[in-house]
Protein backbone atom coordinates (compact mmCIF):
# COMPACT_ATOMS: atom_id res chain seq x y z
CA UNK A 1 0.00 0.00 0.00
CA UNK A 2 2.91 2.34 0.72
CA UNK A 3 4.34 1.53 -2.69
CA UNK A 4 1.00 2.24 -4.34
CA UNK A 5 0.89 5.71 -2.75
CA UNK A 6 4.50 6.42 -3.75
CA UNK A 7 3.92 5.21 -7.30
CA UNK A 8 0.77 7.32 -7.61
CA UNK A 9 2.73 10.42 -6.57
CA UNK A 10 5.57 9.53 -8.94
CA UNK A 11 3.24 9.17 -11.93
CA UNK A 12 1.65 12.53 -11.14
CA UNK A 13 5.01 14.28 -10.79
CA UNK A 14 6.38 12.80 -14.00
CA UNK A 15 3.30 13.84 -15.98
CA UNK A 16 3.63 17.40 -14.67
CA UNK A 17 7.35 17.55 -15.42
CA UNK A 18 7.01 16.13 -18.91
CA UNK A 19 4.12 18.36 -19.91
CA UNK A 20 5.75 21.55 -18.62
CA UNK A 21 9.09 20.63 -20.16
CA UNK A 22 7.55 19.87 -23.54
CA UNK A 23 5.40 23.02 -23.44
CA UNK A 24 8.59 25.08 -23.12
CA UNK A 25 10.11 23.30 -26.12
CA UNK A 26 7.12 23.69 -28.45
CA UNK A 27 5.69 27.21 -28.41
CA UNK A 28 2.58 27.97 -30.48
CA UNK A 29 2.13 31.22 -32.39
CA UNK A 30 5.62 31.45 -33.89
CA UNK A 31 5.54 31.80 -37.69
CA UNK A 32 7.47 29.65 -40.09
CA UNK A 33 10.55 31.33 -41.54
CA UNK A 34 9.59 33.68 -44.37
CA UNK A 35 5.88 33.79 -43.49
CA UNK A 36 4.13 36.79 -41.95
CA UNK A 37 0.96 35.11 -40.71
CA UNK A 38 1.66 32.84 -37.73
CA UNK A 39 -1.83 31.71 -36.80
CA UNK A 40 -3.49 28.44 -37.85
CA UNK A 41 -6.22 28.96 -40.41
CA UNK A 42 -4.33 31.69 -42.29
CA UNK A 43 -3.45 29.21 -45.00
CA UNK A 44 -2.58 25.61 -45.67
CA UNK A 45 1.10 26.10 -44.82
CA UNK A 46 0.24 27.74 -41.52
CA UNK A 47 -2.21 24.94 -40.74
CA UNK A 48 0.55 22.41 -41.34
CA UNK A 49 2.82 24.38 -39.03
CA UNK A 50 0.17 24.38 -36.29
CA UNK A 51 -0.43 20.63 -36.50
CA UNK A 52 3.30 19.99 -36.75
CA UNK A 53 3.75 21.64 -33.34
CA UNK A 54 0.88 19.61 -31.88
CA UNK A 55 2.48 16.39 -33.14
CA UNK A 56 5.88 17.51 -31.90
CA UNK A 57 4.55 18.22 -28.42
CA UNK A 58 2.62 14.93 -28.31
CA UNK A 59 5.75 13.04 -29.31
CA UNK A 60 7.78 14.93 -26.71
CA UNK A 61 5.31 14.12 -23.91
CA UNK A 62 4.93 10.48 -24.91
CA UNK A 63 8.70 9.97 -25.17
CA UNK A 64 9.31 11.70 -21.84
CA UNK A 65 6.65 9.71 -19.97
CA UNK A 66 7.68 6.41 -21.56
CA UNK A 67 11.32 7.01 -20.67
CA UNK A 68 10.51 7.78 -17.03
CA UNK A 69 7.52 5.48 -16.43
CA UNK A 70 7.60 2.78 -19.06
CA UNK A 71 4.63 1.72 -21.17
CA UNK A 72 1.26 3.36 -20.47
CA UNK A 73 -0.21 0.00 -19.49
CA UNK A 74 2.16 -0.12 -16.50
CA UNK A 75 0.65 2.93 -14.79
CA UNK A 76 -2.81 3.42 -16.27
CA UNK A 77 -5.58 2.77 -13.73
CA UNK A 78 -9.38 2.74 -13.83
CA UNK A 79 -11.63 5.57 -12.72
CA UNK A 80 -12.65 3.46 -9.73
CA UNK A 81 -9.05 3.26 -8.53
CA UNK A 82 -8.57 7.01 -9.06
CA UNK A 83 -11.69 7.60 -6.99
CA UNK A 84 -10.37 5.46 -4.14
CA UNK A 85 -7.13 7.44 -4.09
CA UNK A 86 -9.15 10.67 -4.12
CA UNK A 87 -11.02 9.41 -1.04
CA UNK A 88 -7.67 8.51 0.57
CA UNK A 89 -8.82 4.91 1.03
CA UNK A 90 -5.25 3.52 1.06
CA UNK A 91 -4.64 5.31 4.36
CA UNK A 92 -7.58 3.47 5.91
CA UNK A 93 -5.87 0.16 5.15
CA UNK A 94 -2.51 1.51 6.24
CA UNK A 95 -3.62 2.64 9.67
CA UNK A 96 -4.91 -0.86 10.44
CA UNK A 97 -1.70 -2.47 9.15
CA UNK A 98 0.54 -0.09 11.10
CA UNK A 99 -1.47 -0.66 14.28
CA UNK A 100 -1.17 -4.44 13.90
CA UNK A 101 2.63 -4.22 13.65
CA UNK A 102 2.84 -1.71 16.51
CA UNK A 103 3.97 1.30 14.49
CA UNK A 104 1.74 3.72 16.32
CA UNK A 105 3.22 6.96 14.97
CA UNK A 106 2.56 5.83 11.39
CA UNK A 107 -0.87 4.43 12.30
CA UNK A 108 -1.90 7.78 13.79
CA UNK A 109 -0.63 9.74 10.78
CA UNK A 110 -2.45 7.42 8.36
CA UNK A 111 -5.66 7.60 10.39
CA UNK A 112 -5.47 11.39 10.61
CA UNK A 113 -4.75 11.67 6.88
CA UNK A 114 -7.79 9.54 6.02
CA UNK A 115 -10.04 11.37 8.47
CA UNK A 116 -9.15 14.80 7.02
CA UNK A 117 -10.88 13.80 3.79
CA UNK A 118 -13.62 11.76 5.49
CA UNK A 119 -14.73 13.73 8.58
CA UNK A 120 -18.03 11.83 8.79
CA UNK A 121 -16.32 8.43 9.09
CA UNK A 122 -17.36 7.49 12.63
CA UNK A 123 -15.14 4.43 12.94
CA UNK A 124 -12.02 6.45 12.11
CA UNK A 125 -13.13 9.18 14.51
CA UNK A 126 -13.29 6.59 17.27
CA UNK A 127 -9.88 5.24 16.27
CA UNK A 128 -8.36 8.71 16.57
CA UNK A 129 -9.96 9.23 19.97
CA UNK A 130 -8.50 5.90 21.07
CA UNK A 131 -5.05 6.87 19.80
CA UNK A 132 -5.18 10.15 21.73
CA UNK A 133 -5.56 8.22 24.99
CA UNK A 134 -2.47 6.09 24.34
CA UNK A 135 0.65 7.07 26.27
CA UNK A 136 3.05 6.49 23.36
CA UNK A 137 1.19 8.77 20.97
CA UNK A 138 2.40 12.37 20.60
CA UNK A 139 0.40 15.32 19.27
CA UNK A 140 2.93 15.71 16.44
CA UNK A 141 1.90 12.27 15.15
CA UNK A 142 -1.46 13.70 14.05
CA UNK A 143 -0.34 15.03 10.69
CA UNK A 144 -1.92 15.12 7.25
CA UNK A 145 0.40 13.21 4.92
CA UNK A 146 -1.51 14.50 1.88
CA UNK A 147 -1.64 18.17 2.94
CA UNK A 148 -1.23 20.62 0.06
CA UNK A 149 1.88 22.74 0.74
CA UNK A 150 0.20 26.01 -0.21
CA UNK A 151 -2.81 25.27 2.00
CA UNK A 152 -0.65 24.24 4.96
CA UNK A 153 1.33 27.50 4.74
CA UNK A 154 -1.86 29.54 4.36
CA UNK A 155 -3.41 28.00 7.47
CA UNK A 156 -0.18 28.59 9.41
CA UNK A 157 -0.25 32.20 8.28
CA UNK A 158 -3.82 32.59 9.48
CA UNK A 159 -2.89 31.10 12.84
CA UNK A 160 -0.04 33.58 13.39
CA UNK A 161 -2.23 36.41 12.05
CA UNK A 162 -4.89 35.60 14.66
CA UNK A 163 -2.20 35.77 17.35
CA UNK A 164 -1.07 39.21 16.09
CA UNK A 165 2.31 37.71 15.12
CA UNK A 166 2.32 39.67 11.89
CA UNK A 167 5.96 39.10 10.94
CA UNK A 168 5.58 35.32 11.09
CA UNK A 169 2.18 35.54 9.42
CA UNK A 170 3.68 37.42 6.47
CA UNK A 171 6.42 34.81 6.08
CA UNK A 172 3.91 31.98 5.84
CA UNK A 173 1.55 33.86 3.51
CA UNK A 174 4.48 34.59 1.19
CA UNK A 175 5.44 30.90 1.20
CA UNK A 176 1.81 30.03 0.55
CA UNK A 177 1.76 32.28 -2.52
CA UNK A 178 4.90 30.69 -3.94
CA UNK A 179 3.46 27.22 -3.41
CA UNK A 180 0.10 28.33 -4.82
CA UNK A 181 1.47 29.47 -8.17
CA UNK A 182 3.55 26.30 -8.45
CA UNK A 183 0.47 24.20 -7.67
CA UNK A 184 -1.55 26.16 -10.24
CA UNK A 185 0.99 25.42 -12.98
CA UNK A 186 0.91 21.75 -12.05
CA UNK A 187 -2.88 21.67 -11.99
CA UNK A 188 -3.09 23.24 -15.44
CA UNK A 189 -0.51 20.80 -16.78
CA UNK A 190 -2.47 17.83 -15.42
CA UNK A 191 -5.53 19.06 -17.32
CA UNK A 192 -3.74 18.16 -20.56
CA UNK A 193 -4.62 14.49 -20.30
CA UNK A 194 -6.74 12.25 -22.46
CA UNK A 195 -10.31 13.05 -23.45
CA UNK A 196 -12.93 11.95 -20.91
CA UNK A 197 -15.96 10.41 -22.62
CA UNK A 198 -18.50 11.70 -20.10
CA UNK A 199 -22.05 10.49 -20.72
CA UNK A 200 -21.18 7.91 -23.37
CA UNK A 201 -18.67 5.18 -24.15
CA UNK A 202 -15.65 5.44 -26.40
CA UNK A 203 -17.40 3.42 -29.11
CA UNK A 204 -20.45 5.70 -29.03
CA UNK A 205 -18.43 8.89 -29.55
CA UNK A 206 -18.58 10.05 -33.15
CA UNK A 207 -17.10 13.37 -34.26
CA UNK A 208 -15.07 14.70 -37.17
CA UNK A 209 -11.54 16.06 -36.72
CA UNK A 210 -12.39 19.63 -35.79
CA UNK A 211 -15.39 18.73 -33.62
CA UNK A 212 -13.23 16.24 -31.73
CA UNK A 213 -10.52 18.89 -31.27
CA UNK A 214 -13.10 21.41 -30.09
CA UNK A 215 -14.66 18.98 -27.59
CA UNK A 216 -11.29 18.06 -26.13
CA UNK A 217 -10.07 21.66 -25.97
CA UNK A 218 -13.27 22.83 -24.25
CA UNK A 219 -12.78 20.07 -21.69
CA UNK A 220 -9.21 21.29 -21.21
CA UNK A 221 -10.31 24.90 -20.66
CA UNK A 222 -13.03 23.88 -18.20
CA UNK A 223 -10.45 21.89 -16.25
CA UNK A 224 -8.02 24.81 -16.14
CA UNK A 225 -10.76 27.20 -15.02
CA UNK A 226 -11.51 24.83 -12.15
CA UNK A 227 -7.92 24.87 -10.86
CA UNK A 228 -8.44 27.93 -8.62
CA UNK A 229 -11.43 26.17 -7.03
CA UNK A 230 -9.42 23.00 -6.47
CA UNK A 231 -6.53 24.97 -4.96
CA UNK A 232 -8.91 26.80 -2.63
CA UNK A 233 -10.32 23.50 -1.36
CA UNK A 234 -9.06 21.73 1.75
CA UNK A 235 -9.74 18.14 2.73
CA UNK A 236 -12.84 17.82 4.90
CA UNK A 237 -14.29 21.24 4.05
CA UNK A 238 -17.72 21.39 2.44
CA UNK A 239 -16.58 24.01 -0.02
CA UNK A 240 -13.52 26.02 -1.08
CA UNK A 241 -12.27 29.05 0.83
CA UNK A 242 -14.05 32.14 -0.47
CA UNK A 243 -11.85 34.63 -2.35
CA UNK A 244 -8.87 32.43 -1.56
CA UNK A 245 -6.02 33.93 -3.58
CA UNK A 246 -6.97 37.60 -3.03
CA UNK A 247 -7.26 36.96 0.70
CA UNK A 248 -3.50 36.27 0.81
CA UNK A 249 -2.85 39.85 -0.26
CA UNK A 250 -5.43 41.19 2.15
CA UNK A 251 -3.72 39.43 5.05
CA UNK A 252 -0.30 40.46 3.76
CA UNK A 253 -1.02 44.16 3.34
CA UNK A 254 -2.23 44.40 6.93
CA UNK A 255 0.64 42.27 8.24
CA UNK A 256 3.19 44.47 6.49
CA UNK A 257 1.44 47.60 7.71
CA UNK A 258 1.70 46.37 11.29
CA UNK A 259 5.37 45.60 10.67
CA UNK A 260 5.84 49.15 9.27
CA UNK A 261 6.87 47.76 5.89
CA UNK A 262 4.90 50.22 3.79
CA UNK A 263 6.47 49.38 0.42
CA UNK A 264 5.33 45.78 0.73
CA UNK A 265 1.96 46.87 2.10
CA UNK A 266 1.41 49.07 -0.95
CA UNK A 267 2.48 46.29 -3.33
CA UNK A 268 0.05 43.84 -1.74
CA UNK A 269 -2.79 46.37 -1.61
CA UNK A 270 -2.34 47.13 -5.32
CA UNK A 271 -2.24 43.39 -6.08
CA UNK A 272 -5.47 42.83 -4.14
CA UNK A 273 -7.09 45.60 -6.18
CA UNK A 274 -6.33 43.67 -9.38
CA UNK A 275 -9.01 41.26 -8.21
CA UNK A 276 -11.38 43.82 -6.70
CA UNK A 277 -10.66 47.25 -8.23
CA UNK A 278 -13.79 48.80 -6.67
CA UNK A 279 -13.02 47.74 -3.10
CA UNK A 280 -13.33 50.94 -1.09
CA UNK A 281 -11.66 49.68 2.08
CA UNK A 282 -8.53 48.58 0.24
CA UNK A 283 -8.45 51.80 -1.74
CA UNK A 284 -8.53 53.73 1.53
CA UNK A 285 -5.74 51.56 2.91
CA UNK A 286 -3.66 52.18 -0.20
CA UNK A 287 -4.19 55.93 0.05
CA UNK A 288 -3.11 55.89 3.68
CA UNK A 289 0.02 53.83 3.01
CA UNK A 290 0.87 56.12 0.09
CA UNK A 291 0.56 59.19 2.28
CA UNK A 292 2.85 57.67 4.91
CA UNK A 293 5.50 56.54 2.44
CA UNK A 294 5.16 59.46 0.04
CA UNK A 295 3.03 59.59 -3.08
CA UNK A 296 5.97 59.60 -5.51
CA UNK A 297 7.52 56.50 -3.97
CA UNK A 298 4.13 54.81 -3.76
CA UNK A 299 3.39 55.53 -7.43
CA UNK A 300 6.56 53.69 -8.45
CA UNK A 301 5.42 50.49 -6.73
CA UNK A 302 3.46 48.09 -8.94
CA UNK A 303 1.22 45.13 -8.28
CA UNK A 304 2.96 41.77 -8.45
CA UNK A 305 3.66 40.67 -12.01
CA UNK A 306 3.12 36.96 -11.35
CA UNK A 307 -0.41 37.70 -10.14
CA UNK A 308 -1.16 39.88 -13.16
CA UNK A 309 -0.04 37.02 -15.41
CA UNK A 310 -2.22 34.59 -13.43
CA UNK A 311 -5.29 36.79 -14.00
CA UNK A 312 -4.40 37.16 -17.68
CA UNK A 313 -4.39 33.37 -18.05
CA UNK A 314 -7.83 33.17 -16.39
CA UNK A 315 -9.23 35.76 -18.78
CA UNK A 316 -7.78 33.96 -21.81
CA UNK A 317 -9.24 30.64 -20.64
CA UNK A 318 -12.69 32.15 -20.16
CA UNK A 319 -12.66 33.93 -23.52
Amino acid sequence: MEKAIRNKATVRDVKVQCRLQCANQTVFGEPLVGLELPFPGAGSVEDLSFFQKILKRADCVNSCETEKLGSLTLHQVSEEVELEFGKRTPYNYLQVAYFKIDKLDKAVAAAHTFFQANPDHMEMKQNLEYYRMMARVEEENFKDLEAKPHMAEFLMGKSFYSDDSFGLAAQHFEKALGEYFTANKECRALCEGGYRFDGYTYMEYSADLFQAMTDHYMQLLNCKQHCPVELASAAGREGPFEDFLPSHFNYLQFSYYNSEKYEQAIECAKTFLLFHPENEMMTQNLNYYSAVLGKDKAAAISARQVTAEFLSDLVLDSD
